[in-house]
């Protein structure tokens, strides 16, 4: 997604979706319901051109699931330890937990441990110093990563060194 690219959806990911002959995914990881995270994957919806079978959500977002409801796609609830396995890939749900309950929506980003071979990857969406203290407890995490996508932008209020020094990614992006 993006906040200030309005045609996100037109003049990049729908170009090079369908160059490289993808008119249709399998499934979509929304991490939260922010503009700067779901505008490519709405116009995606509302245009049509590609098709999206399943999206998994953190929690409900009455609009988005509307609009994806009318476009026949699938909602899934995603939810800690949840896995999602491809061949020799599996993405495990880290974040939020069934129950979780919070004010903002960035609390509710789904964060996922994708593994792949050799490589792994952490991605955090938006989370506060808070819910990564959680994921950290939660003892799913291994001591390492390959690459992380540093939380909500790489905010000061999120990334906390508790994490940073466990995973101790070797790339962070």
């Amino acid at each position: 997604g993006s906040s200030d690219n309005r045609s996100l959806y037109e003049y990049t990911l729908e170009p090079f979706l369908l160059s490289n002959g993808i008119s249709e995914i399998d499934y979509v990881i929304i991490t939260h319901c922010d503009t700067d995270h779901i505008s490519g994957i709405k116009e995606m919806l509302e245009v049509g051109k590609v098709d999206v079978g399943t999206i998994f959500l953190s929690h409900n977002d009455e609009e988005f699931m509307s609009l994806a409801s009318d476009c026949g796609t699938s909602l899934e609830r995603i939810y800690t330890g949840m896995e999602i396995m491809d061949g020799d890939m599996e993405i495990t749900c880290l974040h939020p937990n069934m129950d979780y309950s919070a004010v903002d929506k960035n609390s509710y980003s789904t964060s996922l441990l994708v593994e792949y071979e050799d490589f792994s990857m952490l991605l955090t969406g938006d989370v506060s110093e808070k819910e990564e203290k959680k994921i950290l407890e939660s003892n799913m995490l291994p001591e390492g990563v390959t690459l992380y996508k540093a939380a909500h932008h790489g905010s000061k209020y999120s990334n906390c060194s508790e994490l940073l020094n466990y995973i101790r990614p070797e790339y962070t992006v």
